[in-house]
């Protein structure tokens, strides 16, 4: 017969107790996207506790209390994030990222701890690449060792590395 260790009970318990949600949003390089987190259930705390951690568990935004707490912001988003508090009430917890960087794709979680809540965000940022005329995009696949090529514009982050070249 198997045992089950008290740590596993324990993440067991955890995980059966919490609710998790997923959803993807896009955005452009350079503009502003809203990370959305909500909780309408009326069982929601007046004054919440809401952290905001990135894919590296990087501190995005935190509210503590009902207030914004931006003492231990990762510097990544120093000045690039806001909430609206006058919704908070109606357990909207969103968070306003501005200045959307490539390097902020990939995922965000909203957790509400004292309602065992997480809620991930899946944020992909797009580049802009304009190939002018004449122009060919190259990209080198580093795993089959192959060149591919695209003679129109490619809107959207190169996978894999690519260079612009002159098409003579």
């Amino acid at each position: 017969m198997a045992t089950i260790r008290f740590a596993e009970l324990l993440i067991l318990f955890f995980y059966a107790k919490s609710a998790l949600s997923q959803e993807r949003v896009e955005v452009r390089e350079g503009q502003d996207i809203l990370l959305p987190c909500h909780y309408e259930k009326k069982d929601r705390p007046v004054t919440p506790d809401v952290f905001w951690r990135d894919k590296l568990e990087a501190h995005l935004y935190d509210i503590i209390a009902g207030k914004a707490d931006l003492g231990s912001q990762d510097r990544r988003f120093h000045n690039r994030t806001e909430s609206f508090p006058e919704n908070y009430g109606r357990g909207n917890y969103s968070v306003l990222l501005r200045r959307a960087t490539p390097g902020d794709s990939g995922l965000y979680t909203c957790y509400l701890p004292s309602l065992r809540i997480q809620q991930v965000v899946e944020l992909q940022v797009t580049i802009a690449m304009a190939v002018a005329a004449g122009a060919m995009l190259l990209c080198f696949d580093l795993t089959s060792h192959y060149f591919l090529s695209w003679a129109q514009p490619y809107s959207s982050t190169p996978s894999p590395p690519c260079i612009i070249s002159s098409a003579t």
